[in-house]
């Protein structure tokens, strides 16, 4: 590794979305405000939030740019790292197909709460169903996403 470039990568729970990548320099906005880091950079964690657009950029000047729905990000003078809850390529993010997920999720979401309303009757003491949850999550993070897009255009 030279002393211009250092290690990035990108984790969810899911995937590995950057396997260790050699690059020259990350953007981000963590909780405290938009910074850059470059090789040898101060320490430092910081809560990033919904919504971030996480950028490097590796030697060869090609530039990568990632949507991040929440997580930290760890830059220490060699590597930077970022834990997200859900991140997808900026690339990637389709309009269209972020519509038809909102869709079928508020479908799902709908047949979930009127099961859950039938077995609320049968059995009051029943709480709102797991599944309802993550459904509202994944309609959340479409909705967000979407707004992101809009505002890029």
């Amino acid at each position: 590794m030279s002393d211009k470039n250092f290690v990035f990568t990108l984790v969810t729970p899911e995937e590995r979305l950057v396997k260790p990548t050699q690059v020259i320099s990350v953007n981000a906005q963590g909780k405290e405000g938009a910074f850059t880091a470059l090789p040898g950079h101060t320490p430092f964690l910081t809560p990033i939030l919904d919504g971030t657009v996480v950028k490097y950029v590796t030697p060869d000047n090609r530039v990568e740019e990632f949507y991040v729905d929440a997580g930290i990000i760890e830059v220490l003078p060699d590597r930077v790292s970022v834990l997200a809850e859900a991140a997808v390529r900026e690339s990637e993010l389709d309009p269209e197909k972020l519509a038809r997920e909102i869709k079928e999720a508020e479908r799902r979401r709908e047949a979930s709460r009127l099961l859950a309303e039938a077995d609320m009757k049968r059995d009051p003491s029943r709480k709102k169903p797991v599944a309802e949850t993550d459904l509202e999550l994944q309609i959340s993070r479409a909705v967000r996403r979407l707004k992101h897009i809009d505002k890029k255009r």
